[in-house]
């Protein structure tokens, strides 16, 4: 009788890479299917200054990923005026050229069914986005 959980594919521990406005940033081991507020808990939490507002605490985590705390003085310096393809709004993805409410709406059914976007090029997934329509867009998207 094994007592090692195992997910569908075979891993049991993921690893994460923790930066920014934690107590110890770093490399953090946790169970296949942890969260961010996992990987932030095991990183020793946050300091005073972080703003984890914006951050999706509840956003499983796949092995490999980086997940970086920022504060409220680094969020509202961000000079990049890019849409962040997995923290954007529907309204936010309507306002991009080529993306009605209904592609916005199917992007962000594939973001959600596939956890998050992990490159730009991932966009090209998604029902109705063709290469001329990723070409306009991917020089005004982010992840």
């Amino acid at each position: 009788n094994n007592s090692t959980a195992v997910s569908p594919q075979g891993i049991d521990q993921i690893v994460v890479d923790v930066k920014g406005d934690v107590q110890t940033p770093g490399l953090v081991t946790l169970p296949a299917g942890g969260r961010v507020a996992d990987a932030i808990a095991a990183a020793g939490g946050v300091i005073p200054s972080a703003d984890v507002t914006a951050i999706n605490l509840a956003e499983r985590l796949s092995d490999g990923q980086m997940i970086f705390i920022g504060n409220a003085q680094s969020m509202q310096l961000s000079s990049d005026p890019r849409i962040n393809l997995n923290l954007a709004t529907e309204a936010e993805l309507d306002s991009l050229p080529g993306v009605g409410p209904v592609m916005a709406g199917r992007i962000i059914a594939w973001r959600d069914s596939n956890q998050r976007f992990h490159s730009i090029e991932e966009l090209q997934e998604v029902p109705g986005i063709g290469p001329k329509v990723f070409a306009n867009l991917k020089a005004l998207v982010r992840i």
